[in-house]
């Protein structure tokens, strides 16, 4: 069932469809009130209508993509093993539907030794100093399928290196298959240092790849992940994939008010299909944040309990006034987090709006908006700012809308 918003009181009639194009305009005299009438929101050629019901997932294979995001909660990020591992690379975060997708992360044949895959999770981030740490998470059948795949995964690397590399010790897990990749670099100085790992716990292989300037470092990054991976995954409980096709897609409903890429003048459907958008739970929110360090206290102040990721993110938090105070935090965090950060006028007629732009060079500019609405929070990021306040103001019609 949709969730059930309050209408403010002013609201007249919800509009669900393309709107007027621009910023709407103001009757000459009106009054100051913060109260939001959804008739004067600008919101485009954005969709402002949500999709119907989502039910159950149908079939295995996007049950097994509903319990992937499900164990993203249970997948250590790079910034808790190293706090200055918060740059995101094109691969952030991935939700890993086979063995055909870890190509994006490793060697070909590396990828293909894992099969076969149920599914699995990935986070990567970098800092300043190209230090990089990639952490997954691996779903197999069974104990002995782990197993059998850690080893396949390690001897595929070692023979995909372009040098003849060699085994590594991983301080305190002797059981993982930890080898170093070389890559043949035109330097006087010394050769940077990077490891991929990989280790069998119970039906999963743990997947690793740090990148550092010296092997001490490479390989102490992989042992203070495992430290954190190991536990924290024995603590998750798989769905039977039996049951992947009776998972529910959007169990509060608000997956469905959360809005999708727009497709026009394609028709919907058009835009291909994407892994990530689904329901996740607050630590796997973090995944996809730019700030995650900053992130995380900014949602246990607000008691964070799903996010909703698609076109937009939206964020359910503890109360309205939790909701009020975390869409303050993150733009806050937007401020300090991105080069150059400078407030941008909120969304015309949205009171609980802020806006935030960033020029990271003279050809790249974000806008980032913000806004709140009973206990939800509404995250926007577009290039270009009006497109930004247009996109935030049809996401909360969409919200309102039954």
């Amino acid at each position: 069932m949709a969730p059930k918003l309050l209408v403010l009181a002013t609201t007249a009639i919800l509009v669900a469809g393309c709107t007027h194009q621009g910023h709407a305009e103001k009757a000459p005299g009106a009054a100051v009130s913060t109260a939001v009438d959804v008739n004067m929101l600008g919101s485009g050629n954005f969709p402002t209508k949500p999709s119907p019901p989502l039910g159950s997932a149908g079939s295995s294979a996007q049950g097994a993509l509903i319990d992937a995001r499900r164990m993203a909660d249970a997948v250590v990020g790079p910034w808790e093993v190293e706090p200055s591992l918060t740059i995101p690379g094109t691969a952030r975060a991935m939700v890993l539907p086979d063995a055909a997708a870890l190509a994006d992360l490793l060697p070909a044949a590396v990828a293909t030794a894992a099969a076969p895959l149920i599914y699995g999770f990935s986070s990567d981030r970098s800092n300043p100093h190209q230090v990089r740490l990639m952490n997954a998470v691996l779903r197999f059948t069974d104990l002995s399928a782990a197993a059998a795949a850690a080893a396949g995964m390690a001897a595929a690397a070692m023979a995909q290196a372009p040098t003849v590399d060699h085994l590594v010790p991983i301080s305190g897990h002797p059981d993982t298959h930890a080898t170093t990749f070389s890559y043949d670099l035109d330097t006087d100085g010394p050769a940077p240092a990077t490891v991929f790992s990989f280790t069998a716990r119970g039906p999963y292989v743990l997947v690793q790849i740090a990148h550092s300037d010296t092997m001490p470092k490479a390989t102490g990054l992989v042992a203070r992940t495992l430290d954190l991976q190991g536990p924290r995954i024995d603590e998750f409980t798989p769905t039977d994939p039996a049951l992947f096709p009776t998972l529910a897609v959007d169990p509060s409903g608000l997956l469905a008010h959360t809005m999708s890429a727009p497709t026009y003048p394609d028709p919907p459907g058009a835009k291909p299909f994407d892994p990530e958008i689904g329901v996740y739970l607050p630590r796997a929110a973090l995944h996809f944040q730019d700030s995650p360090v900053d992130a995380r206290a900014a949602f246990a102040a607000a008691g964070l309990r799903e996010m909703t990721f698609n076109q937009t993110a939206v964020y359910r938090a503890r109360d309205a006034a939790a909701a009020t105070r975390l869409a303050d935090d993150l733009t806050a965090i937007a401020m300090r987090a991105e080069p150059s950060a400078q407030p941008l006028n909120a969304v015309d007629f949205l009171p609980s709006s802020r806006c935030v732009e960033s020029r990271r060079t003279a050809d790249d500019a974000v806008s980032f908006c913000f806004a709140a609405l009973n206990d939800l929070v509404i995250a926007v990021h577009d290039a270009d700012p009006t497109g930004a306040r247009q996109e935030t103001a049809a996401q909360y019609k969409m919200l309102l809308a039954e």
